[in-house]
């Protein structure tokens, strides 16, 4: 019975954290849309963008979580954390029209939106 509950709440717990990447990412990608509509207001992602960059941001997500679960310390999961972004950058860039690249390089510098 012990086995079934620790069973139980392990894949429970799995299946949160799935559902807590999954909800990042969804809002990471309207952040960016919402920053590039507020400087092209004739714009917005389609559906392919916005089906890839969840995966990106999903991948991202994924891989900040694995890092932070390693029980590093704050300064090596900063640095961790940026590596992977800088790292998924140019595969965000790669979806984006050149107009919206131009904004998202402008976000990325004041912001982190990964």
């Amino acid at each position: 019975i012990t086995f079934i509950l620790f069973s139980f709440f392990a894949f429970a717990s799995i299946g949160q954290n799935i559902t807590d990447i999954k909800a990042n990412s969804s809002e990471q990608v309207k952040v960016l849309q919402d920053a590039i509509i507020k400087e092209l207001p004739n714009t917005s992602f389609t559906s392919n963008q916005t089906v890839k960059l969840e995966k990106i941001f999903m991948d991202i997500n994924k891989q900040k979580k694995q890092l932070a679960d390693s029980n590093v310390s704050k300064l090596e999961y900063s640095e961790g954390a940026a590596k992977i972004e800088s790292q998924y950058s140019d595969l965000i860039a790669g979806v984006l029209t050149t107009d919206q690249k131009k904004v998202y390089e402008k976000v990325k510098r004041r912001t982190s939106i990964n």
